[in-house]
């Protein structure tokens, strides 16, 4: 037997083969899609390594915020804000210097030493997409809705705040992947509808389009006002670019990732200067990976 056919036939043996009955049927809800009342927003962060010298590390981040109404595109309040982060592992824990600087009580209050040095951009993105969340909730209306890509539990104003996001480690009792799961049965019972299935009162399973392939983790902070928020997200998921997905949020993903060719700039921009022979020297103690990459594939 071929090793692909072994590690198939464990995963089936062990995942697949348990009869238990893990969905209840009568958590699906079907809902209804909503025109928007109001504005929505979207916001979501990109962070990318533009320096890597071993020792320390310069990485840019960026969090964007793209905002619809009546189905188009405000162009004057799409937005974006650009960070770079500096840090550097020394005998007493990472340095790390932000430009233009954050608050060093809010650096402390990520615990950023816990971090591996690699790490700290992610960290501090995920951190700037909260409070850029947060400000936003201060001045919406109680019609507006804030989509927020991934989850964030220390986030104060979130009424009108639903995250929603690409991936999930959530797993049923037998281990399978729960998205995976309830995505087949509502396939098999609900097909080309929309639905949501109950995990707990501020967290869903949700399809927002029936020809949709994917279905989302959703955590909503009002679930008072769910239908109508899963209505409107509804709305704006029918762009063919990713059917089933919002749209607002393909876009900002758009305009706050960090290409491998925007880093490239970055970078030369960073040695554009006096200091830039050191700069590449200092490069030098971290780049033979990507050389050996770049050496296999040409």
């Amino acid at each position: 037997m071929k090793i692909y056919e072994k590690i198939i036939e464990y995963v089936a043996k062990n995942v697949y083969s348990k009869k238990e009955n893990e969905v209840d049927l009568d958590r699906f809800k079907n809902f209804e899609t909503i025109s928007p009342k109001g504005k929505l927003y979207a916001v979501d962060g990109g962070s990318g390594i533009i320096s890597d010298c071993g020792s320390y590390i310069i990485s840019k981040i960026k969090i964007g915020v793209t905002c619809y109404e009546n189905s188009k595109r405000v162009s004057s309040e799409e937005k974006t804000d650009e960070y770079y982060v500096f840090v550097q592992d020394t005998e007493k824990g990472l340095k790390v210097k932000s430009f233009p600087d954050l608050k060093l009580n809010e650096l402390k209050e990520l615990k950023l030493n816990r971090c591996k040095i690699d790490e700290v951009q992610n960290e501090i993105r995920k951190f700037l997409e909260r409070k850029k969340i947060e400000e936003l909730s201060k001045k919406i209306s109680e019609n507006d809705l804030i989509l927020g890509d991934g989850y964030f539990e220390r986030i104060k104003f979130k009424e009108n705040v639903v995250f929603i996001c690409k991936t999930s480690r959530l797993r049923s009792k037998s281990g399978r992947p729960l998205i995976g799961y309830l995505n087949q049965i509502g396939k098999e019972k609900i097909e080309n509808k929309k639905w949501m299935y109950s995990i707990s009162e501020n967290e869903y399973i949700v399809k927002f389009h029936g020809k949709g392939k994917f279905c989302y983790k959703v955590n909503v902070k009002n679930p008072e006002k769910l239908n109508y928020f899963f209505g409107v997200v509804a709305h704006y998921s029918k762009d063919p670019e990713l059917i089933g997905y919002p749209y607002p949020l393909l876009r900002v993903d758009k305009i706050a990732r960090i290409r491998n060719d925007e880093k490239k700039t970055e970078n030369r921009k960073l040695k554009n200067n006096k200091f830039g022979n050191l700069l590449r020297s200092d490069e030098d103690a971290a780049i033979m990976h990507e050389l050996l990459d770049k050496r296999m594939y040409r």
